[in-house]
């Protein structure tokens, strides 16, 4: 249930901020805000089925964001080599 509520939450954070954000120089949300903002919640079968198929793709995400840091990491390294013609390709 709390993945589905995480991401019922996330989904309406625009929302959330639009009627319950105060600040001039960052838009705060209190913890009292929260008390007001209403929650749908499921059936238990769907709410199971929502978590088996956001708990895949939430694990796929993570995977290629990782892979993106190597990714940038070994452009970090290499850029400057190339650049400076230590390298050749």
């Amino acid at each position: 249930m709390g993945m589905y509520l995480l991401s019922n939450l996330k989904n309406r954070v625009a929302a959330i901020r639009k009627k319950n954000a105060t600040g001039f120089t960052y838009p705060e949300i209190s913890n009292g805000c929260f008390r007001d903002v209403d929650i749908v919640l499921r059936a238990q079968p769907f709410a199971a089925t929502f978590v088996d198929s956001a708990s895949a793709v939430i694990r796929e995400v993570r995977c290629l964001k990782r892979f993106t840091r190597g990714l940038a990491q070994a452009r970090d390294l290499l850029l400057p080599c190339l650049m400076s013609r230590e390298v050749t390709v």
